[in-house]
């Protein structure tokens, strides 16, 4: 993505909160979709590093949808996210 390429050229402190913002509606949302397994992958690409810079990284709506019942590629990047946070 667009913020992807941002992020990696040295401007994730822009592209991050666009991405968070972004992952939160699309996990808020009834249905998943492929863009929020997309916008899901982003956040857990970055947040290692973004953690690691002592940002303070609230994803309710992830953690949400990480209790969720089920497999879809959405719901298990929000559980591996979780993980990150939890650990």
């Amino acid at each position: 993505t667009v913020l992807c390429t941002v992020a990696d050229a040295g401007g994730l402190a822009l592209a991050w909160p666009l991405l968070v913002t972004i992952a939160e509606e699309l996990a808020g949302q009834r249905k998943t979709t492929a863009a929020t397994a997309t916008a899901l992958e982003a956040v857990l690409r970055y947040l290692p590093e973004v953690q690691a810079a002592g940002v303070a990284v609230d994803l309710p709506n992830v953690a949400a949808l990480a209790a969720r019942k089920g497999n879809s590629k959405a719901v298990t990047v929000a559980r591996r996210i979780v993980g990150l946070q939890d650990s």
